[in-house]
């Protein structure tokens, strides 16, 4: 569960029952409101892929003339460690004379992570 979303109408009966649905900003399917507001996870969240999700959730009654209403909710992920450092080449073969000083650099090794 992301966040409860916790909507009231002061209307009664059926007037006053409310149902959740995502308006916008889900594109990907990665999230879901239930019916009690729970928003959920639905799918693998990669934080190198998407860094947030701009969602606009959306409030209505079940009155004849519907009540409706709508919040921004921003879903920021916050990197995991999940990605390993890679050199930028699997294998390095380097030569040097024998009498090469002391402290001389022979290679510099590069390598990435994809975490951010």
């Amino acid at each position: 569960v992301v966040a409860n979303l916790n909507a009231s109408d002061a209307d009664i009966g059926e007037n006053g029952k409310l149902s959740y649905s995502i308006h916008a900003g889900n594109n990907l399917g990665h999230f879901e409101v239930r019916k009690n507001g729970d928003l959920v996870v639905t799918a693998s969240l990669d934080r190198e892929t998407v860094a947030e999700y701009n969602l606009s959730i959306q409030v209505s009654d079940n009155g004849t003339v519907r009540g409706v209403t709508d919040v921004e909710v921003i879903v920021e992920l916050i990197d995991e460690r999940d990605e390993n450092p890679e050199f930028s080449q699997h294998s390095f073969n380097i030569s040097f004379l024998e009498h090469t000083p002391t402290g001389t650099t022979l290679v510099n090794l590069i390598a990435t992570d994809s975490d951010l």
